[in-house]
């Protein structure tokens, strides 16, 4: 990203949110900032709310521009925070709080702690019910919500933009890994799908797919990025491999068996495009039915219309996304006896206890003490 990012901000004079612009430079925003600098003023001294928000959101901390916050992170923080001061705005009386005054103009001055401790029971409690859900957000949903808010307000404080910390009373909302959604796939719920599509029905493109994702560990929004020219050929080896650009614009490298790369050239022949063989090295991997790449809400939708069609006995109860095969990826590497370490590395995680978060259950059956009894008396009931 560089300096001369622009961000739109959509402004809303009608509910009186003092966003009077619609977008933002923020080389523009660093200029602000330095010259309140220069006058002996606070940083965010020239800033109103639209203004401070733009900066949060496009404010990268490694001067390496590629290890910044990518533009879908930046999107979905932005979505988040703006349905955020929209419903302080439109549910005031649901969430019961009153904004008689706005400080400065700033909406986000005005903001108290006790607003936010009632915001964050709302959210969880009403809101579901108001846009007409019949049961409340998902500890997941919650946790990822709170944790931007949270994030952006603490912010506000840290830089001086509002004087008082108004998440101080705000709830913790972890995710117990019993509260975290189903996505485990077993090698057998994995050889169903790929069965299905291709002796039952025999679908190229999904096919091809859920081979790619399940062999690869690959992200959702890793797919829909990669290009031809990422597959490289290793004569050395023998095999084909694909170079990946993960979160934070991290690189790894990933095999492609010949299976794989069979299965990619079909789904590609299905669509109307050149194997990868003689295809141009910018055209976009996996395509849709115009050729065109797939973005991760497009692949992700396209998903859920395909296995709303999908009736197999393995898979009764269980929601599958593209996510799923990512996590089915280490479920089967852990079955293979890779250990967690290199399970991390492929998928490209920076923790080990990301990793371990998909393979809990796997873990917990391996470590269970019953399986360590040897020599006892109890051993011939076993």
């Amino acid at each position: 990203m560089s300096d001369e990012m622009i961000i739109d901000l959509y402004s809303d004079r009608k509910q009186g949110l003092p966003f009077l612009e619609k977008s933002l430079s923020y080389n523009t925003l660093v200029k602000k900032r330095h010259l309140a600098e220069d006058e002996g003023k606070s940083d965010f001294y020239y800033f109103n709310d639209q203004e401070i928000l733009a900066y949060y959101l496009l404010h990268q901390t490694n001067l390496d521009k590629e290890k910044g916050k990518a533009d879908r992170t930046i999107t979905a923080y932005k979505q988040e925070l703006m349905t955020f001061i929209s419903h302080l705005i439109e549910y005031q009386e649901s969430i019961g709080i009153q904004f008689k005054e706005i400080n400065d103009g700033s909406l986000f001055k005005s903001l108290r702690s006790s607003h936010m401790e009632k915001y964050q029971n709302w959210l969880s409690e009403k809101y579901p019910y108001i846009i007409g859900r019949n049961s409340s957000y998902s500890p997941a949903t919650i946790a990822r919500k709170n944790a931007i808010i949270k994030h952006f307000l603490r912010f506000l404080y840290q830089v001086g933009y509002i004087e008082n910390d108004v998440t101080r009373f705000m709830k913790a909302t972890t995710v117990d890994r019993d509260e975290r959604p189903n996505r485990d796939l077993g090698v057998y719920e994995v050889m169903d799908l790929l069965d299905f599509f291709s002796e039952t029905v025999d679908q190229p493109v999904i096919f091809g797919i859920i081979h790619l994702l399940v062999t690869t560990g690959m992200r959702n929004e890793e797919l829909c990025k990669a290009k031809v020219g990422d597959i490289e050929y290793d004569r050395d080896r023998e095999s084909y491999y694909l170079h990946i650009t993960g979160k934070g614009n991290k690189k790894r490298i990933v095999p492609l068996h010949d299976k794989v790369v069979q299965s990619v050239n079909r789904l590609r022949s299905a669509r109307g495009m050149p194997t990868i063989d003689k295809a141009e090295p910018d055209m976009p991997l996996v395509v849709t039915s115009t050729g065109k790449a797939y973005s991760p809400s497009y692949l992700s939708q396209y998903f859920s219309s395909v296995m709303k069609r999908v009736h197999l006995p393995s898979l009764e109860g269980k929601t599958v996304t593209p996510h799923s095969f990512r996590h089915a990826f280490a479920i089967l590497s852990y079955r293979e006896g890779v250990d967690v370490y290199t399970v991390m590395r492929s998928l490209g995680h920076e923790k080990i206890e990301t990793t371990e978060i998909y393979l809990p259950k796997e873990m917990e059956k391996d470590e269970h003490a019953a399986l360590r009894w040897k020599n006892t008396a109890i051993s011939k009931y076993l």
